[in-house]
């Protein structure tokens, strides 16, 4: 039983919901305690947290790609208990595919999101029915940018296709910006 309330992974899509299972597992294996914190939120918890200074009223949390993960031993205090969490969730969603909180210019270490910060827009005026395809093809797309930037051009058509450029198999100047992108948050 954790001391801070879990939210239900259920509530999050289902790609979403395999993708913050295998991160949290992976914590577990290495002896933490995660705690999944925050997954979908309501526009009233999105407002509140704004109002409180600690969210932004139109959350990308409210569309579903969005998972916060804290340590139930420390909560948000592992910096000053000299707990290795934060660093330990960065470096495992990194692995999994997610863009990372601790990334961000203002950083929130326990946010972990399956959808590229220039494409929030974007995906919160998706359709709700479209939304799990599109957190498919994000973890799709970052694993076919780290294979393209390490060589391997046969993924090239894919991934185009996937970010909706021209799927032609030239890895030109479109191919190699939008790779670029898909490996970066920003």
């Amino acid at each position: 039983m954790s001391k801070y309330p879990e939210d239900k992974i259920e509530l999050l899509p289902p790609t979403m919901q395999l993708h913050v299972q295998r991160v949290l597992d992976g914590l577990k294996a290495l002896g933490f305690k995660p705690v999944l914190f925050d997954g979908m939120r309501t526009k009233a918890e999105a407002l509140k947290n704004a109002a409180k200074g600690t969210g932004r009223p139109d959350s990308i949390h409210m569309y579903g790609p969005a998972a916060d993960i804290i340590c139930d031993e420390h909560g948000w205090q592992c910096r000053a208990k000299r707990c290795k969490f934060y660093q330990t969730l960065r470096k495992l969603a990194s692995a999994e595919g997610f863009v990372c909180g601790g990334d961000f210019h203002s950083v929130d270490e326990p946010h972990i999101q399956a959808v590229m910060v220039f494409r929030q827009q974007a995906f919160r005026e998706l359709p709700e029915s479209e939304r799990d395809d599109a957190i498919r093809d994000f973890f799709e797309l970052r694993a076919l940018a780290k294979l393209i930037a390490a060589g391997d051009m046969t993924k090239l058509p894919r991934f185009q296709h996937l970010y909706g450029t021209k799927a032609d198999g030239v890895y030109g100047p479109i191919s190699k910006t939008a790779v670029r992108r898909m490996l970066a948050p920003f």
